[in-house]
């Protein structure tokens, strides 16, 4: 071929190259809340830890900017096989066989040792790293901490590059000694020089902090010594030529030690990355999960742990309580074993219980449950809807087979909807406390089906129109309603027979207060059974979405008067999960 020839190849290579980025970069574009979401699932986990759980956006496009950005890396990403397929057409009729034959592996193990790279990064650097940043920040007193958009993507975006361009090093020492470039001796003598290379590119590619430089500075010292390894393979006799030159067999002993080699990184990494959280002694089987962290709550920590029944001496600042599948409760805090003390703590959990220390934190549970709680990789840990569930509030309540009828916490809903999960998020801080409920139906469908019926319900309620009169009466009943559940609860004993005649006065006090509301609200769904209706005039506002055949609804509550009744409802719930039956 010509010059020229070679020229249209290339120009002719490059143009299908740009048609593969449009191409990757429009999917991308199409699931960039899902990408965005997984980008930044390491920082909400370290952020979550002290008390951190959005994002901000401060400029107008930040965000759109921010989805354009991750597009086209994901865009990059996704057409890199067609990519390296267009190279090595334009440049393999340039290369001997035996050259051909060793740039298969080359580009094989470069792929899997960035991506191993990246994984280090996203498991064990950033989580760690915007841990540490949050706890810096937030130490110091009178300052809050913001994270924006623009900065939590690019903070993710430099590691996960970082790490995975730097373990590249023994590929790139292992290439270099195979041209003959580079001797083994000559690495050997260098190593000292190393160290502070290696200390300024982590520099250069990590923010300026002294901890995320280490982080990166010591994986490479030790990938520089795997590389001077794989360089005395390739020139482990004087003589022998380049690489290209070895026989299948070398090939394929390289290949395995480089496979079991990255198998090894890939064990360290889950070993480093395993986050000592409580959430590791839950099992996958349990039936709910609730969720307290004291210590992100703000000037609610007494009474959120008064409602909970979280007695002052637990000594932690996050509660976990759960049920396993074979009915038994279960309550972790989170690093409470400090000190010597062994605080009563019957109250989180009913009947005869044990109390142990594993590893800091303190379980506490009848003796037969001890030999059901899971290792920390068979557990609900890094599951993606527990994980959400912890990077979205400070409580969180997750019911994993909710009973017939659970869809009734909404107006509206009614009967006819059967719930795969339900979970419930609690933020009481600010000047705008909130309750989201995210509710997963058995049939994707139906969320929809929740979403009309709750868009019909607000119709309804603009329809009649609201007066203060109403409001307050509306209120008042409400308020009954809540007593009576109290007192309903109240009847519900640890052991013995139920008192059966107090639950009929109780019902039928409950089947008037619903005949006044209905009359208060005619034509409209029956409401004081349900969430909003309990909360009365302390909502501020209604955010509803459906999202992945989940239905989430957001309520924002007024802070005087809605929040002390969502701080009764989360008591309630406590007390209600406590008398769930357990299975037969």
């Amino acid at each position: 071929m010509t010059f020229s020839e070679h020229l249209g190849e290339l120009r002719n290579r490059l143009v299908r190259i740009a048609a593969y980025l449009f191409v990757a970069g429009t999917l991308g574009w199409s699931f960039h809340d899902p990408l965005f979401n997984f980008i930044a699932a390491p920082i909400r986990a370290g952020l979550a830890e002290h008390g951190v759980y959005t994002f901000t956006s401060i400029e107008i496009a930040e965000t759109m900017f921010v989805y354009l950005k991750l597009s086209i890396v994901a865009g990059v990403f996704m057409a890199l096989p067609l990519i390296l397929w267009e190279l090595w057409g334009f440049v393999a009729p340039g290369l001997y066989d035996k050259e051909r034959q060793a740039i298969a592996p080359v580009v094989f193990f470069s792929t899997l040792f960035f991506l191993l790279g990246a994984y280090f990064a996203y498991e064990v650097v950033i989580p760690f790293m915007a841990g540490y940043l949050a706890e810096l920040t937030l130490s110091t007193g009178g300052v809050e901490m913001d994270v924006t958009v623009q900065s939590a993507f690019d903070f993710a975006l430099v590691f996960l590059l970082g790490f995975g361009v730097s373990f590249e090093l023994p590929m790139l020492m292992f290439f270099l000694s195979t041209l003959g470039i580079m001797r083994v001796r000559t690495y050997i003598r260098f190593w000292r020089y190393f160290i502070v290379v290696s200390f300024i590119v982590a520099g250069i590619l990590t923010p300026p902090d002294p901890f995320s430089q280490t982080m990166l500075a010591l994986p490479l010292n030790l990938l520089y010594w795997v590389g001077v390894g794989g360089a005395w393979f390739s020139q482990r006799r004087e003589g022998s030529g380049p690489l290209f030159n070895l026989r299948a067999r070398a090939w394929g002993f390289l290949a395995v030690a480089l496979l079991v080699l990255s198998f090894s990184i890939y064990q360290v990494i889950e070993w480093l990355g395993r986050s000592g959280s409580p959430f590791r002694f839950v099992p996958k089987d349990a039936a709910w999960v609730l969720s307290v962290r004291l210590d992100a709550t703000g000037d609610r920590q007494e009474s959120l742990a008064a409602a909970f029944g979280i007695p002052a001496a637990a000594g932690s600042r996050h509660v976990l309580l759960m049920q396993l599948a074979s009915g038994e409760r279960v309550a972790v805090l989170d690093d409470a074993c400090k000190d010597d003390v062994d605080p009563d703590l019957s109250a989180l959990v009913p009947g005869p219980t044990e109390s142990r220390c594993e590893r800091g934190d303190r379980l506490v549970a009848p003796a037969a449950a001890f030999d059901l709680l899971p290792d920390e990789r068979d557990s609900l840990e890094k599951t993606p809807e527990l994980a959400a569930l912890n990077a979205t509030g400070p409580i969180f309540l997750w019911h994993r087979s909710p009973p017939d009828g659970a869809a009734g916490v909404l107006p509206g809903a009614g009967d006819g909807v059967d719930l795969q999960s339900l979970a419930a998020v609690f933020e009481p801080r600010g000047q705008t406390p909130w309750l989201e409920l995210v509710i997963r139906p058995k049939a994707g469908a139906q969320a929809a089906t929740l979403e009309a019926r709750l868009d019909a319900w607000r119709r309804s309620r603009q329809a009649n129109a609201a007066t203060p009169e109403k409001l307050a009466a509306v209120s008042r009943l409400a308020l009954r309603s809540l007593d009576l559940t109290e007192r309903r609860l109240a009847l519900l004993p640890a052991t013995g027979a139920v008192d059966n005649a107090a639950l009929a006065v109780l019902d039928a006090e409950s089947r008037s207060i619903r005949a006044a509301l209905t009359a208060l609200e005619p034509g409209g769904a029956t409401p004081g059974t349900d969430l909003i209706s309990e909360l009365g005039d302390g909502v501020s506002r209604l955010v509803s979405s459906i999202d992945d055949s989940t239905f989430r609804l957001r309520i924002e509550l007024l802070a005087e008067k809605g929040l002390p009744r969502a701080l009764a409802l989360t008591g309630r719930a406590r007390a209600l999960l406590d008398a769930t039956p357990k299975p037969q």
